[in-house]
C-alpha cells in the first residue's frame, strides 16, 4: 500500500538520496524545470507539508511567477505536473525499473507518495491496451475541421491547429478507432446536414464537429459529438475561455468523449491523456502556425513552417513537440532535395530529435520521426526499432504507421 511520504519517517534519508538519483538520471537530465518541480514537491511532502501544496505556491516558488499570479487563469502548473508524471513513468519504464523506492504523484492533489518498489505494480516500457479489441469492436470517430467563425481568414490556422490537437489526443487511446487527420481534413467545407454521408465515407460511426471564434481576449469553442447511425447528439459543449487558456480545451473535450463513449483507459493512457507538452500558449501557437504551412508541402512554405517551429522552441526550450516538428520539416526537405537542404539538415534533425526524446521519451511522434531520420542516415536496424516503438506507443497514429511502413518497405526489399 502506498503511504504519504511524511508517514514514512524511517525512510526519509533514503527517499532524499533516491530523489537525487532520480533527478540526476538520464530521463531528467535535460529537464531542469522538472528536476526543480519534483524536488520541491518531494521535499515538502517529506516535511509533512504535502497536503498544503497549492498551484499558486508552486508557480511562485518553482517557476518564479510574480506574487499576483492567478493559477485559475493559467494552465502552467497543471501542464508541468502532467509532464512530471509522464517523466516519472518514463524513468520507471527503463532506468528505474528495479528501484527499491517509487515516487508517485496521484491525480487530485500535488502531494507526493512513496511506494516499496519491490511490491508496487511495475511500469511496462511498452504501454499495453486495457483490453484486447478488434478494430470493429472499438468505437470509431472522426474529427472534422472546426469552422473558423472569427471573421478573419488569417485565423484559420487556429481552428485547424485545435482540430489537429484533438485528433492527436484521441489517437493516443487504444480503445478508440480514430480517423487520420489526412482523411478528415478533406471535409473542411462539409454541410452539417451530411454527417451521415461523411461518416460513411470515413468509415466511422461518430463525428466530432463544431466551430471556433477567436478574439484578442477570448476564445469560444462549440463542439458536438454525433452518432451517425441514429443521427442523435451524444454530447455537446460550449467553452468560453481567455485567449491564453485555450490549451485546456483539448484536454476537456478528450475527457468528455472518453466518458461519453465509455472507453476504458490503460494506466499509461490515463496518465498521458491531455498531456499538452507545453504550458506556454505562445509556444503552442507558433507550432500551430507552422503546421498550417508545413501541410502545404511546398519548399517556400516548409521554410516558413521552420521559422514558426524555431520560435516555439525559443519561447519554451523544453517543448518536445516543437523540436519534433522542426526535425520533421528538415528531414522532409532533405528527402525532397529542396534548395538549401543537405546532409547538414539531416544532422540537425537528428540533434533536434535527441533533444525532443530527452524531454519526452514517450512522445510517439518524436519516436516516429526519429525512425525516419535513422532511415535516411542509413541506420536501418535503428529505423526499424524506432518505427515499431512508435506504433506501440500510439497504435492509432496514422503517421507512425506511415513511417514504419516506409521503413519496412525500403529495408525489406533492399535486404538490409
Amino acid at each position: 500500500m502506498s503511504q504519504p511520504l511524511q508517514e514514512t519517517a524511517s525512510c526519509s534519508i533514503d527517499a532524499e538520496t533516491f530523489l537525487r538519483k532520480v533527478t540526476g538520471s538520464e530521463a531528467f537530465r535535460q529537464s531542469p524545470r522538472l528536476q526543480r518541480l519534483l524536488s520541491y514537491i518531494v521535499q515538502h511532502s517529506l516535511q509533512g507539508k504535502g497536503n498544503r501544496l497549492k498551484g499558486y505556491n508552486i508557480a511562485v516558488d518553482v517557476f518564479d511567477k510574480p506574487a499576483d499570479f492567478d493559477p485559475a487563469t493559467s494552465a502552467l502548473v497543471r501542464v508541468e505536473i502532467g509532464r512530471l508524471r509522464s517523466k516519472l513513468l518514463e524513468y520507471y519504464s527503463v532506468e528505474g525499473r528495479h528501484d527499491a523506492l517509487r515516487i508517485e504523484l496521484p491525480k487530485g492533489n500535488y502531494e507526493a507518495r512513496i511506494l516499496d518498489g519491490y511490491t508496487a505494480p511495475g511500469f511496462s516500457p511498452v504501454p499495453l491496451a486495457p483490453t484486447r479489441q478488434t478494430q470493429e469492436d472499438k468505437p470509431s470517430i472522426a474529427v472534422i475541421p472546426l469552422k473558423n467563425l472569427s471573421g478573419d481568414e488569417s485565423q484559420s490556422w487556429f481552428a485547424d491547429g485545435l482540430t489537429e490537437d484533438l485528433v492527436t489526443d484521441l489517437s493516443k487511446i487504444s480503445g478508440l478507432r480514430v480517423c487520420s487527420r489526412h482523411s478528415s481534413f478533406k471535409f473542411r467545407l462539409f454541410d452539417h446536414k451530411d454527417l451521415s454521408s461523411v461518416a460513411t465515407q470515413l468509415g466511422v460511426r461518430h463525428v466530432l464537429h463544431g466551430s471556433v471564434r477567436r478574439s484578442p481576449s477570448m476564445i469560444r469553442v462549440n463542439v458536438e459529438l454525433t452518432d451517425s447511425l441514429t443521427d442523435q447528439q451524444v454530447w455537446a459543449e460550449r467553452y468560453d475561455l481567455p485567449a491564453d487558456d485555450f490549451l485546456t480545451v483539448q484536454a476537456r473535450v478528450t475527457e468528455k468523449i472518453v466518458k461519453a463513449l465509455a472507453v476504458n483507459l490503460s494506466p499509461f493512457e490515463e496518465l498521458r491523456l491531455g498531456h499538452a507538452g507545453t504550458a506556454y500558449t505562445e509556444a503552442h501557437e507558433e507550432v500551430m502556425k507552422g503546421l498550417g504551412y508545413y501541410w502545404q508541402f511546398k519548399p517556400e512554405y516548409n521554410e516558413r513552417a521552420q521559422f514558426h517551429f524555431r520560435r516555439g522552441i525559443e519561447i519554451d526550450p523544453e517543448y518536445a513537440g516543437a523540436y519534433t516538428w522542426l526535425a520533421r520539416s528538415l528531414v522532409y526537405g532533405y528527402t525532397m532535395r529542396w534548395p538549401g537542404t543537405s546532409l547538414n539538415s539531416l544532422d540537425e534533425a537528428n540533434t533536434l530529435l535527441a533533444r525532443a526524446l530527452s524531454l519526452d521519451g514517450l512522445l510517439a511522434d518524436a519516436v516516429a520521426v526519429q525512425s525516419w531520420a535513422h532511415l535516411w542516415s542509413h541506420r536501418y536496424q535503428l529505423a526499424q526499432e524506432f518505427g515499431a516503438r512508435a506504433v506501440e506507443l500510439d497504435p492509432n497514429n496514422a503517421d507512425c504507421h506511415m513511417f514504419y511502413s516506409i521503413i519496412l518497405s525500403m529495408t525489406t526489399h533492399t535486404g538490409v
